[in-house]
């Protein structure tokens, strides 16, 4: 095993996986160092549901006029305006990105999924395909027609308590699999 790496990631889970897969379409070699022996970490916890706003699965189900903005003002208004608003901005402002980002690595977040959150007046929570339930197949192997390859590389660094991925870092998984495999 080669231990020189161009970027090291801590922590096997959604933003983890992400991280990888990012460094590595840069060009990046990169290694996962997770405390359990398996990925997913907090998101497997998750319930499969993304929070976004201005989506192509919001107007697949015919809402059209969802905004960042309608979004922003939202989570601010819900939480009394003590969080940070410039977190909230770019999290508005970005979330529909990262969500066509996952659909395009192959999560499904069906139209007919789309749920209200407490309070708001418009359908923006995308439960994926999967619900959080993770796609089992993910835990311990990548099933691509088929053929079935073992995970990305994961260097057991301590202890977890999480169970298994959800589907969105199944998707993540699933791209990174085929990477790693292909490298």
């Amino acid at each position: 095993m080669e231990w020189d790496y161009d970027v090291i990631i801590v922590g096997g889970g959604g933003a983890g996986l992400a991280a990888a897969l990012m460094a590595h379409q840069q060009g990046a070699s990169c290694i996962i160092v997770e405390a359990d022996g398996k990925l997913g970490g907090a998101t497997a916890q998750s319930g499969g549901v993304f929070y976004a706003a201005g989506t192509s699965v919001q107007r697949a189900a015919g809402i059209a006029n969802d905004t960042p903005q309608d979004m922003y003002d939202y989570l601010m208004t819900l939480n009394r305006w003590k969080l940070r608003p410039d977190l909230i901005r770019y999290y508005a402002e970005h979330s529909a990105e990262a969500l066509e980002w996952l659909i395009s690595l192959g999560t499904e977040f069906p139209q007919e999924w789309l749920v209200k959150s407490g309070v708001d007046s418009v359908a923006r929570g995308h439960s994926s395909q999967g619900a959080g339930s993770g796609g089992n197949r993910m835990a311990n192997k990548v099933d691509l027609n088929g053929a079935t390859l073992p995970p990305p590389e994961v260097v057991p660094s301590g202890n977890s308590t999480s169970e298994r991925p959800s589907a969105m870092t199944s998707a993540i998984s699933r791209s990174l699999a085929v990477i790693f495999a292909s490298s």
